[in-house]
């Protein structure tokens, strides 16, 4: 399994993000945290990390790997930009 840093997203706000990279969200209805959205590189997929640990550093814990059956994308993730979203005013 490997490690792979995806960039943020911040093409608009409410957006999916964009294959290969996440998308802040400060709350969501399943935890009242910050937390993010992760796009799969590989098949598009969207993928809500709020049942995932994220570190101070963006570093996801456990591995993330794509909600869809028929995609193997099995990583561990590092958020780059994820210090820098929770101290931010926007998002979602």
């Amino acid at each position: 399994m490997s490690d792979v840093r995806l960039p943020r997203d911040v093409r608009l706000v409410h957006a999916w993000p964009a294959p290969g990279s996440w998308a802040f969200i400060r709350k969501s209805d399943k935890v009242a945290g910050p937390t993010a959205w992760v796009g799969c590189p590989e098949c598009g997929q969207a993928a809500n990390l709020s049942d995932h640990a994220i570190d101070a550093l963006g570093r996801v814990t456990p591995s993330l790997d794509c909600p869809t059956g028929d995609c193997t994308w099995h990583v561990h993730v590092t958020l780059d930009g994820w210090a820098q979203a929770l101290v931010e005013k926007v998002g979602t």
